[in-house]
């Protein structure tokens, strides 16, 4: 029994170790790592909105497989600012930091390593023009344990199809933390306008938005600036169901802008939120969105306007062997 007590207190003593090297809040992470055992990790800060989302009409159909078998999880996903046929995205964690490069039928065009240091959560991404020159932000944001006091959006030039294998950099990396402690972040967007990234926190009902400035130097430190209301509750349906479809069913998962319209994706349904003159972001978010039903997918994870009346999805591989499938929207 000494000998196990003596092994607990090891490893716990070398994850402490690890942890204050990469300023994680340990003791936080322990606490949030028996709260999502228990499903007890999703804080309720007011009631929901209530009130019931109208239905924008849609279509939608397969359009591939993710070719590439690197692409494990895409977990964030942008079309280009250079082509529409091309599409970009990302691998959660776990996976070496890569980007990749697709067409909306999941063919493999081409892939680069991210000069970016081990250790990182990459959860969204997106695509945005500055002065002509096409950029992609990638978040950095994802955290489980909500322990980590620091997190990044990482700015990187569009590239070329031709600099295929190349190794990519960082142009600007912009660090932030949040005022009352800690975020899981899957959804991000950049508006071009406001030169500033929207933020959408993960396990928060209702789900909190921050916005990051582009053009500040030096730490941001964030507070809510607005909440997302009209996103309904998981449905007693859904509760009696497991893993993405059960109690987080109604968690965002991804965020993209374009031209005055928003979208946020759950783990069952999209939500078109649709700006008016005058409004800023926080007030459309704080109205009621349209509900665009989705067949049962798995693993939703990512999600880009994909052309007008388009959007374009994707996620994990089904119980991770199966390729993540491809799906675009019409409405």
């Amino acid at each position: 029994m000494k000998y196990f007590t003596l092994l607990v207190l090891v490893v716990v003593g070398l994850i402490w170790g690890i942890g204050y090297k990469a300023n994680l809040d340990i003791f936080n992470g322990f606490k949030t790592a028996i709260l999502t055992l228990t499903k007890n990790d999703l804080v309720f800060i007011k009631p929901r909105g209530g009130v019931e989302n109208p239905l924008r009409p849609s279509h939608v159909i397969w359009r591939g497989s993710v070719e590439s078998e690197s692409l494990k999880e895409a977990s964030g996903l942008a079309q280009s600012r250079r082509s529409s046929s091309i599409f970009f995205a990302i691998n959660d964690s776990g996976n070496p930091p890569q980007l990749f490069a697709l067409r909306r039928d999941g063919k493999h065009l081409g892939s680069w390593d991210i000069d970016y240091g081990s250790g990182h959560d990459f959860e969204d991404l997106s695509a945005f023009s500055l002065m002509g020159e096409a950029f992609l932000l990638i978040a950095d944001t994802g955290d489980n344990l909500n322990w980590r006091k620091m997190q990044s959006l990482l700015i990187l030039k569009e590239p070329s199809l031709e600099t295929d294998g190349q190794r990519l950099e960082v142009v600007r990396r912009l660090r932030f933390s949040f005022r009352d402690g800690y975020r899981d972040i899957e959804s991000v967007a950049v508006d071009e306008t406001g030169k500033a990234a929207y933020l959408v926190s993960k396990k928060r009902v209702p789900p909190e938005l921050f916005r990051v400035s582009l053009e500040h130097e030096g730490h941001q430190t964030l507070q809510a600036i607005g909440s997302i209301e009209n996103i309904p509750a998981p449905t007693k349906l859904d509760l009696g169901r497991r893993g993405h479809f059960g109690i987080y069913s109604s968690v965002p998962t991804a965020l993209d802008f374009s031209n005055g319209s928003a979208i946020i994706l759950t783990y069952k349904e999209l939500y078109l939120f649709e700006k008016q003159v005058g409004e800023n972001w926080t007030k459309v978010f704080a109205g009621v969105p349209h509900k665009i039903p989705l067949p049962q997918m798995y693993g939703l994870e990512s999600a880009t306007f994909a052309g007008s009346g388009k959007i374009l999805l994707t996620g994990e591989r089904e119980y991770g062997r199966r390729a993540s499938e491809i799906f675009e929207v019409s409405y």
